[in-house]
């Protein structure tokens, strides 16, 4: 779930205390990210799981990641069935994980 290799790169960039910080960032960002899924209109959906995807390959959180990959897909062809939903249980999942890290 979590590339730790890119977790311990960003500990040394920013320090112990900068990756707390950036940490707190991406929980915020990806909040509101799925926030604004939930009311993005069909035509936005793909450039708001691309923007999430960002995020989450920024902080090594690869599985979500790549469902947010498979979901810009998915809405760009017009299949999205329920990927917000399981967007928002990875992104729990992944927040459970990235906390004990912080």
């Amino acid at each position: 779930m979590i590339d730790r290799s890119r977790v311990t790169e960003l500990k040394q960039e920013f320090g112990e205390d900068g990756f707390g910080d950036l940490v707190g960032l991406f929980l915020d960002d990806v909040q509101q990210g799925l926030d604004d899924l939930c009311v993005a209109a069909p035509d936005q959906l793909e450039a708001q799981f691309h923007c999430l995807k960002g995020s989450a390959l920024n902080m090594g959180m690869s599985e979500l990641a790549k469902h947010c990959q498979r979901a810009e897909f998915a809405a760009r062809s017009g299949r999205l069935t329920n990927e917000v939903a399981q967007t928002a249980c990875l992104f729990s999942q992944a927040k459970k994980a990235l906390l004990q890290l912080r």
